[in-house]
């Protein structure tokens, strides 16, 4: 079901291709949502590429931003200073940099799944609600909720909504163009559902490898970088980032990806 594929190297696009859902993919989706299907007939460049987990790195990159712009202190302060449900126990002790790295040793709700979270009424009150898990640990485990968290700090630090906030000092800059998916509520879902145009992904990954930029501090993409690997992080997973063994990704839910190489300037 690829809908589009670009790559570039140092800058220019040596290729890229787009394609809309076929009769035969559309004949082999579950009978629940096969109508669906007749809407991704037609897909092109200008049209939106929805990110699943991609956005776990967005908001990554906004906690960033948000940091340099001194509405968050540094990742190792604590989130009950902005989750204020935490301050009067254990959950006081939970870290931005352990909501970023999937450590933070709250309970699930549901696994990991998006569908798990999206069909809620609040998302994020519900991952407020969590409480620490019977056996305390700060192991790596992969949750949509620390994610939903992330993002409710970045609200109640800028006294502004989510999109809004990223429009601001994110998208614009960056020259995007993105729709946000928001639950029942109104809650942005800061973990996922930013959906760009492919390009616009594009200068997700561009922006890594310029060296000008201004956009996100480098100080915070270097955590990202020197982040692999550490004891504060896992071998795979630093801030909101994905790491394989030459290259490490901005990754959602069966294969939206965006791919940068270092050594090759490749995205």
């Amino acid at each position: 079901y690829t809908q589009s594929l670009i790559i570039s190297r140092e800058g220019e696009i040596l290729g890229s291709d787009f394609r809309g859902i076929t009769d035969n993919e559309i004949a082999n989706l579950p009978s629940t949502v096969r109508t669906l299907g007749t809407l991704f007939v037609i897909r092109g460049q200008d049209d939106f590429v929805t990110s699943q987990s991609v956005g776990k790195s967005v908001t990554s990159l906004l906690i960033g931003i948000a940091v340099e712009e001194g509405l968050i202190n540094n990742i190792d302060q604590s989130a009950s200073d902005f989750i204020t449900e935490w301050q009067n126990d254990d959950r006081s002790n939970i870290t931005i940099r352990s909501l970023l790295n999937m450590r933070s040793g709250l309970e699930s709700f549901g696994g990991s799944s998006i569908l798990d979270l999206i069909s809620l009424e609040d998302t994020t009150t519900t991952c407020i609600n969590r409480q620490l898990r019977s056996e305390v640990d700060n192991d790596f485990v992969y949750l949509n909720c620390d994610t939903q968290v992330l993002g409710e700090i970045i609200e109640r630090a800028s006294g502004t909504d989510l999109k809004t906030y990223a429009d601001q000092n994110l998208f614009l800059p960056l020259g995007v163009q993105a729709y946000w998916w928001k639950d029942p509520s109104d809650n942005f879902i800061s973990y996922a559902g930013v959906d760009l145009k492919p390009d616009e992904y594009l200068r997700f990954g561009q922006l890594f490898l310029d060296p000008n930029q201004n956009i996100v501090p480098s100080s915070y993409l270097n955590q990202i970088y020197t982040g692999f690997g550490t004891a504060e992080a896992s071998d795979i997973y630093s801030l909101g980032f994905w790491y394989f063994s030459d290259h490490f990704q901005m990754r959602g839910l069966d294969g939206q990806i965006v791919a940068i190489n270092f050594d090759d300037e490749i995205v």
